[in-house]
């Protein structure tokens, strides 16, 4: 397991393959929020699955949660919606 803010100013979480995870996301503040999932196949270095959530409006006190359980990918809002990804992108069209 890995975490890390990249030159960007991105949280990134590396975490096995083999795993299911929730990622709890707190907001500090009032502003907009991108959360992407990327899965990789076969190879360590081609990328299996790519799901993106553009821009997820929040304000101080939201709790999101991003849910990973063997390719499936959720994001739900603060009162446990299930949002729709803006992207989905596998295998070669990525």
């Amino acid at each position: 397991v890995e975490a890390y803010i990249d030159d960007d100013g991105q949280k990134v979480f590396v975490l096995p393959g083999d795993g299911s995870y929730t990622v709890a996301m707190m907001a500090y503040e009032q502003g907009e929020v991108t959360y992407t999932v990327e899965t990789y196949g076969d190879s360590a270095t081609a990328p299996g699955k790519i799901t993106s959530y553009y821009k997820k409006a929040v304000i101080d006190g939201n709790l999101m949660s991003g849910d990973v359980n063997g390719g499936k990918i959720i994001l739900k809002d603060t009162d446990g919606n299930i949002l729709t990804p803006d992207v989905e992108q596998q295998g070669d069209s990525i």
